[in-house]
C-alpha cells in the first residue's frame, strides 16, 4: 500500500522531496504523488538522479 502522507509531502516541500525516491513504498508513493500534482518533471529528474 502506498503512503498517504506522499502527497502532502510533495505539496509543502516541491520537487526535492523526489530525491528520496530509492526509499522503499515511500519513494514510489512520491514519485506516483509528483506526477498527480503535476511537479515539474525536469526539476524531479535532476532530484531522482542525483540519488543514483
Amino acid at each position: 500500500m502506498l503512503d498517504a502522507s506522499a502527497p502532502r509531502w510533495i505539496g509543502r516541500y516541491g520537487s526535492p522531496v523526489t530525491f528520496f525516491a530509492w526509499l522503499p513504498l515511500v519513494g514510489d508513493a512520491l514519485c506516483v504523488a509528483a506526477g498527480w500534482l503535476r511537479v515539474s518533471w525536469l526539476a524531479a529528474l535532476g532530484f531522482m538522479a542525483m540519488d543514483g
